[in-house]
């Protein structure tokens, strides 16, 4: 060990090498940090997405002013900007994170796309600015889409112990994929591309989360139709975290979305509370929790994404329908409409009960899944300042007070004739303004049906609830856990009725199957969807500090076309629970390409090639840690399967990892968390021996050995090798540009009849392909 030039094979060495190499990764990743942003400002970034119209220097400004609103403002983080062409500028010296957002905006205003690619270049400067901040921890963020054709290039680049996140942003035929992985890797970084502007702000989501403290829980992509403009919910099982961030991206600037987040006990997270910091901007929300939030802390955090307008919502059923089991879930619809009107608290809110002697002896003296949820709220303080009144003549005054409402809840379970609040609540709905609602009303009157009309509904057939066959069943959204039980009201002329109009989030199941009871006022009218059948792609990711953290293993060791494929991810020493865990699963989606990407490299000589699509395929495998798969409790902390016949063709294939980590409870519930990584593993053309050419000219003379004259007894000869695969192709044009194939050349020299100071018997040189010594092929001399 104490020969620096020596590494022992002993492996109980190398095991506890990398544990201490962990602990110090861990430790190093909790201190203040040093971060260049280095992007790309090259003649090819002016080019337009066409699926977006919006070129590629505006999405990567996106997605690096996205990474600056995750950055804890009350860190001691510096961060700055370098771009590069030619030659690199450095746009934003490093600033401290409570100001580094604004400043950045205003750094990348002026940068405009123009010149050459000079990734080495790009990579110094980045360097330079880092190294000259006092922070312990130093990275570097690096986005290019293309091939470097300017030197310095990034062989020559030294980057010490700077941590990497290195991402290309084009076709995997433009870029030096190879080379940024081994760069990154070799700094403990990692290395992914893409040509999507929404998946670029997921992979920047990566890189914050390799180079801070922070675990990764990725949501992949998916479109919200205008039609349907709430998300199903993106889950985060916390245990033990310090914080939670949920991050919310797409690519039109023209559509908004919003996040809407709930606790684990279902209450709503008011975005304007001290220790949460939101940061919306043009096609992104940020959204960072300080846990514990109001108490809560362990347990699953719910984040949707919500097209915005939401105005409000009609609940086509009667509160008096909705008792015993249901009530859990009533509540919880309510709270989450709550959340999703309300997200930054909802200053001034109204909440009216219509009661009768018989609809207030049902509700308990006034209670009901709308006064529970409500009254929740107020008493945590999430939704602002509440008036609550049950009687009909205040409601009416009060709908029309000076300074109107930020949110208005109305239950009217019935029975009951005309109200004299009725014109005055329609009116107000009818307006439009700033009012959200959230609205039940079972009153079998015109003056109702003018109310929920005016809420964007329109009242259906009416539904006699029977306890064993009507329910409601959530929509995609999944606003209430599981089926909401409806109960059949013993109150004469109280029925739940069936709503047209808005957009449906959920359904009656029973006799009435598939029509909506629920139905959201104002969704859909974004100013973008021209068609029913339009949608927005985004994503959610969710980050956390956390005592559970999963990594994934880097490839030191090339592969090459046609071998086995061995994804390996694993929970790093200073993450691993104290306790273990019962039940372990966890699954590897892996998309992969269907060509040779060698065949179709473009030519780094063109700054702005055109893109090329590499077909994909994407299938999932079982992953755990003992290879095979399966719920068992977990042993190592290593999760691996081994794959055959699935590197049929060179190129990059992206995996997924995702972990379900679970401890039982003594009531036999599982207390569950989940835990992903992403990781990109370049898979090399694989030389045939048989296809590739070998051609050796012996006894050169000295000019063409390079000028050195023979020694006696010595003999020259210069070997040229133009490696192929089996389809005979080659691996990657040549320098210059000039010749139909590369070729690689090598003058050696060997004495003749193997010489006097020599056993040898014969002259020969092996050629083999790096890190596979036992395929190479013999060259006699």
């Amino acid at each position: 060990m104490n020969c620096f030039t020596t590494s022992p094979r002993d492996p109980v060495f190398w095991r506890y090498h990398s544990i201490f190499d962990e602990v110090q990764e861990a430790w190093h990743s909790l201190q203040d940090a040093n971060v260049a942003l280095v992007l790309d400002r090259s003649g090819s970034m002016s080019s337009t997405i066409p699926a977006f119209g919006i070129t590629r220097l505006q999405a990567a400004k996106d997605a690096a002013q996205m990474f600056a609103d995750m950055v804890d403002v009350t860190s001691g983080h510096r961060l700055g900007l370098v771009t590069f062409s030619n030659g690199p500028t450095t746009n934003l010296g490093l600033t401290g994170a409570s100001t580094f957002s604004s400043a950045l905006s205003s750094a990348m205003s002026s940068v405009s796309a123009g010149g050459s690619t000079s990734i080495g270049a790009g990579l110094n400067a980045g360097q330079a600015l880092i190294t000259g901040g006092t922070q312990p921890r130093k990275g570097i963020v690096l986005l290019t889409d293309g091939q470097e054709n300017v030197a310095p290039m990034i062989n020559s680049v030294n980057l010490g112990d700077t941590h990497l996140c290195a991402v290309g942003f084009a076709s995997p035929s433009n870029l030096d994929g190879a080379k940024l992985r081994n760069l990154a890797e070799k700094q403990g970084g990692i290395w992914t591309s893409t040509q999507d502007p929404v998946e670029l702000k997921k992979v920047f989501v990566q890189c914050f989360s390799n180079i801070f403290d922070a675990s990764q829980a990725i949501d992949p992509i998916d479109t919200l139709p205008y039609s349907s403009p709430i998300s199903p919910p993106t889950i985060h099982g916390a245990m033990g975290d310090d914080t939670v961030i949920f991050v919310l991206g797409w690519a039109d600037p023209s559509v908004k979305l919003q996040l809407s987040i709930t606790t684990p006990s279902g209450g709503v997270v008011n975005l304007g509370a001290p220790n949460v910091q939101s940061r919306i901007g043009t096609t992104w929300h940020v959204v960072r929790i300080k846990l514990p939030y109001q108490g809560e802390r362990d347990g699953d955090w719910s984040g949707r994404a919500v097209l915005q307008p939401v105005q409000g919502f009609v609940n086509g059923f009667s509160s008096l329908a909705v008792a015993g089991t249901g009530t859990d879930a009533g509540v919880q619809l309510i709270r989450n409409q709550l959340a999703i009107l309300c997200p930054s608290g909802c200053g001034n809110v109204l909440f009216y009960q219509h009661t009768t002697n018989d609809t207030s002896l049902l509700h308990g003296g006034g209670t009901s899944i709308y006064r529970e949820a409500v009254m929740a709220e107020i008493n945590r303080g999430a939704i602002g300042n509440a008036t609550v009144t049950h009687q009909a003549a205040d409601f009416a005054k009060l709908l029309s007070r000076s300074g109107g409402w930020d949110l208005v809840v109305y239950n009217a379970p019935g029975p009951g004739g005309a109200q004299p609040y009725d014109q005055a609540l329609a009116s107000l709905l009818c307006a439009g303004g700033g009012t959200k609602y959230i609205v039940s009303d079972a009153r079998p009157v015109s003056s109702a049906d003018d109310i929920l009309k005016c809420a964007g509904a329109k009242r259906g057939e009416s539904v006699t609830a029977d306890t064993d066959k009507t329910y409601l069943t959530p929509g995609d959204s999944q606003l209430f856990p599981g089926q909401l039980q409806l109960g059949n009201p013993v109150v004469k002329d109280v029925q739940s009725y069936t709503v047209a109009g808005g957009s449906a989030q959920a359904s009656y199941a029973g006799g009435l199957k598939g029509v909506a009871s629920v139905a959201i006022g104002g969704g859909g009218s974004s100013s973008s969807s021209s068609s029913s059948s339009s949608s927005v792609q985004y994503f959610i990711s969710v980050l956390a500090k956390s005592s559970v953290k999963l990594k994934p293993y880097t490839y030191i060791n090339n592969t090459y076309v046609g071998e086995d494929f061995h994804p390996s991810f694993y929970i790093p020493a200073p993450y691993w629970p104290d306790c273990g865990f019962t039940h372990v699963s966890g699954n590897v989606t892996i998309t992969r390409p269907l060509a040779s990407l060698a065949a179709l490299r473009s030519d780094p000589k063109d700054d702005n090639p055109p893109p090329v699509d590499i077909p994909t395929e994407t299938a999932t495998y079982p992953l755990s840690d003992d290879g095979r798969g399966g719920d068992r409790a977990a042993g190592d902390h290593h999760f691996e399967t081994a794959l055959e016949g699935l590197t049929k063709y060179d190129g990059e294939y992206k995996l997924h990892a995702r972990v379900r980590l679970c401890n039982q409870r003594a009531c036999g519930k599982l207390d569950c968390i989940i835990r992903e990584a992403e990781h990109v593993l370049d898979v090399l053309p694989k030389a045939a021996q048989a296809q590739t050419g070998i051609k050796v000219v012996r006894q050169l003379e000295a000019a063409a050995a390079g000028g050195e004259r023979k020694r006696s007894g010595e003999k020259r000869a210069r070997i040229v090798i133009t490696p192929r695969d089996e389809d005979g192709k080659f691996e990657e044009i040549s320098e210059d540009g000039g010749e139909e194939e590369a070729s690689y050349a090598a003058t050696v020299s060997y004495p003749e009849s193997g010489g006097s100071d020599s056993s040898c018997k014969r002259a020969g040189v092996a050629i083999h392909m790096y890190g596979r010594p036992k395929e190479a092929v013999v060259v006699d001399l």
